[in-house]
């Protein structure tokens, strides 16, 4: 909220703007003006920053406290479905996020100590499915319409913007519905931080680059670790080297393995869906190495 000089049009405030007046104080003139945050994020601790209640129009208010001056800042803040859920439950960290389009405020949940029994499944992300599990389901397979659909908008419009919360929303469901009525011990993924950098081969063509762009593989891994975390199930990940190129049969890796969605070994011959190898392969990665000795003994 600005303040700015007194506008001499007789208008009718709005509930918001008399609800801000009631906090600050004091009576605000002129037309209320959107903060603009060029940043793409800033993290502020309990020490400059609270967090009220809302009476009228705004359900919360984000005060922020400048460091040796007399001067405040009110973000007005609508709960969502997440956040009525968690408040409930949780505690209210000591910091908040500030990003350009909302604010992130977490919770810390007591979940109780991980799962000693259950399932360990490995997880592939992908394009054509978004999710592909080492028990061979495949879930998400809507996701590429769904991509394509903010590749056809203008970056940063209005319609862009409600295709990628669009997204979001698809991504959070799939995710929440394979995590319901499962017994899961733990769950492997592929780190996927270097999945951009190695776009730039040849062999990637400048489509699938702007595919690339436009699907937050990130996003994906933090929803699969949140979910692993509110149902006490462990969270792990490997090296995504050639997973959905190794010949779980045989263990032969060469690139020729894989052509699209198919995957066969030159060597025995094996052949399956290469999203489901890339599955079988996660799994096997973590298992056999160093840490994954402790998730063998009580799986069923």
């Amino acid at each position: 909220m600005v303040l700015g000089a007194k506008n001499t049009e007789n208008r009718r405030k709005s509930s918001a703007e008399r609800e801000a007046e009631e906090i600050v104080g004091y009576e605000i003139f002129g037309d209320p003006v959107k903060p603009v945050h060029n940043g793409k994020k800033m993290t502020l601790s309990s020490q400059i920053v609270r967090i009220e209640k809302g009476r009228n129009s705004f359900d919360l208010w984000l005060v922020l406290s400048s460091v040796g001056k007399e001067m405040k800042l009110y973000i007005p803040l609508k709960k969502h479905r997440q956040f009525i859920r968690w408040e409930n439950t949780g505690k209210p960290a000591s910091s908040v996020v500030i990003h350009r389009d909302y604010v992130q405020i977490s919770f810390e949940i007591e979940t109780g100590e991980k799962k000693e029994f259950g399932k360990a499944v490995g997880i592939d992300a992908g394009i054509n499915h978004l999710m592909t599990a080492s028990e061979r389901e495949f879930l998400g397979n809507d996701i590429k319409p769904l991509i394509s659909k903010i590749k056809r908008k203008r970056q940063g419009s209005e319609a862009y913007k409600r295709a990628k919360k669009e997204l979001s929303y698809y991504i959070h469901k799939t995710v929440k519905d394979y995590f319901e009525n499962r017994d899961l011990k733990l769950v492997v993924t592929e780190k996927l931080k270097d999945l951009k950098l190695n776009t730039k081969e040849k062999n990637k063509t400048k489509e699938f680059r702007k595919t690339l762009s436009n699907w937050n593989y990130r996003e994906l891994l933090n929803i699969i670790q949140m979910r692993c975390e509110e149902n006490r199930v462990s969270f792990r990940s490997v090296s995504p080297f050639m997973t959905s190129q190794r010949c779980p049969r045989c263990a032969h890796a060469q690139r020729e393995n894989r052509k699209g969605e198919e995957f066969e070994c030159l060597s025995c011959g094996y052949s399956e869906q290469a999203d489901f190898v890339g599955s079988l392969n996660i799994l096997h990665r973590f298992l056999t190495g160093r840490y994954g000795a402790g998730f063998k003994t009580f799986l069923i």
